[in-house]
């Protein structure tokens, strides 16, 4: 199978644990955001947006594109780990 995820020869399972990381970093990270204007000095003065939850106030694109991002990061470490530990 010629997939780039398994190009490297690393196992499918691994792959996907690493997607499943990312995916749980955006959680964890994403609830975070929500307490971001109590710390940020930018929103505190209200020239920043705070981003709310999971970025949902900045709209369906930021909460898409920080899980996108984050299930990419998590395959990269995924991958990354594959190839040092074979």
């Amino acid at each position: 199978m010629d997939w780039p995820p398994l190009r490297f020869g690393q196992p499918l399972t691994l792959s996907l644990g690493g997607i499943a990381f990312g995916v749980a970093h955006f959680v964890a990270a994403g609830l975070a955001m929500g307490g971001m204007p109590m710390m940020h000095a930018g929103i505190k003065a209200g020239t920043v947006q705070a981003p709310g939850v999971l970025m949902l106030n900045v709209g369906v694109m930021g909460l898409m594109g920080g899980l996108i991002g984050h299930a990419v990061y998590g395959l990269v470490v995924a991958l990354v780990y594959g190839v040092f530990t074979r």
